[in-house]
């Protein structure tokens, strides 16, 4: 895909055929073996690997809930620039950003600092509002049986109202949710969408402004994860390779618990990234004011 191309083009239109899914699909149980044995290896270090990924998730956790809590937000509403200045120092993702030293995260910060504490916090709410009433009926069993984009109901997600432009976007969305109840919303970080690039062997499925899983910027020489992939599709492939991982885990003695969903899968794109770390280091080789990927 090329940037400010991607709502328009033709590959935009076409990832969400089901026969393109299949497709996709097909491609990623191909590959995933050959990810899973290098992931598994060696198996007791791995999974003291995983267990450190779980224990490092739940001491982040209380502090998204916490602040993110729904009366919380509600409070907020007296005093917004607040609620701007908690993202900063209650949010790990939010402040990650913006105390990095690297350049890339440069327009990102300016953007922040930018925004109007209330239209964060609107957003914000719209996230957690939709969190909280898709919560109400969640099932695990029934998660694990869902077969379609539209099963998961996350279509509405990708309305402006659930944007704060140049702050949150698909990635901060996606985190919250997932930092939240790991159980049924995946990260959609960058080292998901770069997994899915690789365990699709790079394959551009005939598209003819690249593959889904890439943004390019041809002015700037920039080729980066696809930091505008719709939330509703990535959950898709998330649960399907979650499925896949949780079969060969259990076939190797280690089996997963629900609550910990995406956790596992989180920790699993983390190696394939890892694997191909000299790849995307290339791939990402951009200006000093670019910050592609992270919101």
């Amino acid at each position: 895909m090329r940037v400010h191309e991607s709502y328009e083009s033709e590959t935009w239109g076409k990832i969400h055929e089901p026969a393109h899914i299949q497709e996709v699909l097909d491609e990623i149980e191909k590959n995933f073996p050959k990810y899973f044995t290098s992931f598994w290896k060696p198996p007791k270090k791995r999974m003291q690997a995983i267990q450190s990924a779980i224990e490092d998730f739940l001491k982040r956790q209380p502090k998204y809930a916490d602040f993110l809590d729904v009366e919380s937000l509600e409070e907020y509403e007296f005093d917004p620039g607040a609620f701007k200045t908690g993202m900063k120092t209650e949010l790990p993702i939010i402040q990650g950003a913006l105390f990095s030293q690297d350049q890339a995260m440069k327009q990102y910060k300016a953007s922040f600092y930018a925004a109007k504490g209330m239209d964060l916090l609107s957003t914000t709410k719209n996230i957690i509002d939709f969190a909280v009433d898709y919560m109400a009926d969640f099932d695990d069993e029934y998660h694990e049986l869902l077969e379609t984009v539209a099963d998961f109901e996350r279509s509405k997600l990708q309305e402006p109202e659930f944007f704060s432009s140049g702050v949150i976007g698909e990635g901060i969305k996606a985190h919250f949710l997932y930092s939240l109840h790991p159980n049924a919303f995946p990260n959609r970080g960058q080292n998901a969408i770069w997994s899915l690039y690789f365990l699709t062997s790079k394959k551009e499925f005939d598209f003819l402004d690249g593959s889904e899983f890439l943004m390019i910027d041809a002015k700037k020489g920039i080729i980066q994860q696809n930091y505008l992939y719709p939330y509703d599709l990535f959950s898709l492939y998330a649960l399907k390779i979650y499925l896949i991982l949780k079969q060969a885990a259990g076939e190797k003695g280690y089996p997963f618990t629900e609550s910990y969903r995406y956790i596992y899968l989180d920790h699993f794109f983390g190696h394939i990234a890892q694997v191909h770390q000299d790849d995307i280091s290339v791939y990402k080789t951009t200006s000093e004011d670019s910050d592609y990927g992270f919101h």
